[in-house]
């Protein structure tokens, strides 16, 4: 039960732990439990795990569970919650976690990113990690914990998951977002050109 590494090193070894398994399968149970309970529900146990989490949805504690390595991360139960602190930090310029537009980040993804989508299935916001190479792994998808690809997804669409469109990223940041596009440009720019300034 212990952190491997980065979020989405954590969300790729978990969804290796849960392949071919189900939010009712007792194999399960004690990551349930540590799911539930790493976001301060101590009623949901490996005995109940099981039961708990096939009658309530279980994406948000498996999201904030795979955040498990960074004590910033405003873990929840609900997506909407750590949306709306993002939502708010990038309002107020506070560094951390903030809410962007695929747009505003040109489309371009980072592992550890957090995609917001709103599934056709469910009608509220559901959350997903970015783990590279266009794939993203997330909780209570078909009752267990999946990994797939970012459908559609191109330097110019922010891309779909079961059909529904990216509509939200959240991003861990240090710099304002203005900042960060500076900063992306001068590495680029260093890289093709060898012009930009260069960092240390």
């Amino acid at each position: 039960l212990v952190s491997i590494g980065e979020p989405w090193e954590d969300a790729e070894q978990e969804w290796r732990i849960w392949r071919g398994k189900s939010e009712d399968d007792p194999a399960v149970k004690e990551r349930l439990a540590a799911m539930w309970r790493w976001c301060g529900w101590d009623q949901v146990t490996p005995e109940n795990a099981n039961e708990f989490s096939s009658r309530t949805h279980w994406s948000g504690v498996a999201l904030s569970w795979c955040f498990r390595s960074d004590p910033d991360f405003p873990k929840s139960a609900s997506h909407a919650d750590y949306m709306l602190k993002a939502k708010v930090n990038k309002r107020n310029r506070t560094a951390g976690y903030q809410l962007f537009t695929p747009r505003e980040l040109d489309y371009v993804y980072e592992p550890n990113d957090i995609l917001c989508y709103i599934p056709s299935s469910y009608g509220k916001y559901h959350c997903d990690i970015y783990i590279g190479n266009n794939q993203r792994c997330g909780g209570n998808l078909a009752d267990t914990f999946a990994k797939g690809n970012i459908e559609g997804k191109s330097s110019t669409t922010a891309g779909h998951v079961y059909g529904s469109s990216i509509n939200y990223i959240i991003r861990k940041v240090d710099l304002s977002l203005r900042e960060w596009k500076n900063k992306e440009i001068s590495r680029l720019l260093m890289e093709k050109f060898n012009i930009g300034i260069k960092e240390n």
